[in-house]
């Protein structure tokens, strides 16, 4: 996120896909970049990503006992990284007591199976079959349901001084981004 917003605001893209978090920095920090629009948004009802998993025999049963475990997160100063921090303090644990590892969503599964980590913070991209009969993995929890649960894990931003530049295509883009998303809605 946060060097997405970076090339954003250098003119090396002229929109990018950023997650809130780095874009809520730029702007506390008075960086000259907005928000185009909202995408990737997670609902506790169709959770996809954020979903704190275990082996099926791991003794993991609930946020307090990943204290003194090592989680694996996608970012550890990014949505996926603070909302599972988020979650294991808003249920009864101390995220300070456990250890956090950055790794991409596609190797997590791999670092549980082989006990690289305890735990990972899923994608079901990469985990389809997550909690099914059979799974190698069973959930614990849905990190991202300590934020809220319905919200906007990202957005399209672009620089303040490109998108007053370019009203229509600011325009033209979030009406692009509108029709993908219906149709990507109605096809999943």
């Amino acid at each position: 996120g946060a060097a997405i917003t970076a090339a954003v605001m250098s003119g090396a893209l002229d929109f990018g896909q950023t997650n809130v978090v780095a874009l809520a920095g730029a702007h506390e920090r008075g960086l000259p970049v907005s928000l185009v629009c909202a995408t990737n948004y997670y609902e506790s009802k169709n959770a996809t990503t954020g979903i704190v998993s275990v082996l099926v025999d791991s003794p993991v049963r609930n946020a307090k006992d990943l204290e003194g475990k090592t989680i694996a997160v996608s970012g550890l100063r990014e949505v996926a990284g603070l909302a599972v921090l988020n979650w294991m303090d808003t249920n009864g644990a101390d995220s300070t007591k456990a250890k956090f590892v950055e790794i991409p969503f596609a190797t997590m599964p791999e670092a549980v199976r082989q006990k690289r980590v305890d735990a990972a913070a899923f994608n079901l991209a990469f985990v389809p079959t997550l909690g099914q009969p059979g799974d190698a993995f069973r959930v614990v929890g849905d990190a991202f349901d300590s934020v809220a649960s319905r919200w906007a894990v990202s957005s399209w931003c672009a620089a303040n001084d490109w998108a007053a530049k370019h009203p229509d295509d600011v325009k033209h883009y979030i009406d692009i981004m509108k029709t993908a998303s219906i149709w990507a809605n109605k096809h999943k």
